[in-house]
C-alpha cells in the first residue's frame, strides 16, 4: 500500500470518527436548553466546517 493510500485510509477513519462524534454532540444539543443549546449548535457548526474541508480533500 502506497503512502497516498495510507493517508486516504487514515483520513477516512478520522472522518468516520468525527461523524460518530457529531451524532453524540447533536444528541446532547437536543437535550440542552436555552443558551446551552445555542452554544452546542455553534460548536457543531464549526466542526461541520472542518469536516467539510477534510472531506473535500478526500476527493
Amino acid at each position: 500500500m502506497g503512502e497516498r493510500d495510507k493517508y486516504r485510509e487514515k483520513l477516512e477513519s478520522l472522518l468516520d470518527d468525527w461523524n460518530a462524534d457529531f451524532d453524540k454532540l447533536e444528541a446532547m444539543s437536543r437535550h440542552a436548553g436555552g443558551d446551552s443549546k445555542y452554544e452546542w449548535d455553534e460548536v457543531i457548526t464549526g466542526l461541520r466546517q472542518h469536516r467539510f474541508a477534510a472531506n473535500s480533500e478526500r476527493g
